[in-house]
């Protein structure tokens, strides 16, 4: 009689579940609606482009470089590293690209949201808006013009969209699968029915 308790509960868990992603994995079939009745008038916003890392060395470099690309006026974005532990050689490799680089106290507690809140402490500049990417992440050349024009519709927060970098053999395809599978369910499907978006 106990276990077959249990085994209801997880039943009903798991049913939950089960309509939970259902509910989301239809509602991303729905083509998102956006405010255009905006009047802000469209201007070239100025962004912080901030990219924190722990000991990202092998892949940080790669990342600035499609930053420091962009189609958009040099004058009005500023791409920072947030270094914490990298070698001195990547620090200045950077730093010749055009990239700032923060340098983390080496006492700091060791975590991405501390990262970034030092350094908005420490940081004098106003901006209109700040893009958060990780030390891996590689952004097209006109993320920020099209981040410029979402933003000056009225949008206040902007979920960019994740697709893996390569399919070259079995895992990396099944890894992009699973960002295909997220941004529908997780991303569209929430925003679909109103909802904010899973932040990744």
């Amino acid at each position: 009689m106990f276990l077959h308790i249990i085994l209801y509960i997880l039943l009903l868990i798991l049913f939950f579940n089960a309509i939970y992603l259902l509910v989301f994995s239809i509602a991303g079939e729905f083509k998102l609606k956006y405010n255009t009745d905006y009047t802000h008038p469209s201007k070239q916003l100025n962004f912080l482009i901030l990219l924190p890392g722990y000991k990202e060395d092998a892949v940080i470099l790669k990342s600035a470089e499609s930053v420091l690309c962009q189609q958009y006026q040099t004058s009005h974005f500023t791409c920072v590293v947030i270094a914490d532990a990298f070698m001195s050689k990547t620090i200045e490799a950077l730093r010749e690209k055009g990239a700032e680089v923060f340098e983390l106290p080496a006492n700091e507690k060791r975590n991405k949201a501390n990262a970034i809140q030092l350094y908005l402490k420490n940081c004098s500049i106003e901006y209109d808006a700040c893009i958060i990417l990780d030390a891996d992440n590689c952004v097209e050349a006109d993320l920020l013009q099209r981040a410029s024009d979402y933003f000056n519709k009225g949008v206040r927060i902007l979920q960019a969209r994740r697709v893996a970098k390569n399919e070259e053999n079995s895992l990396s395809r099944l890894d992009s699968l699973s960002e295909i599978i997220n941004n529908h369910i997780f991303r569209k499907g929430q925003r679909t029915l109103g909802l904010s978006a899973c932040l990744i």
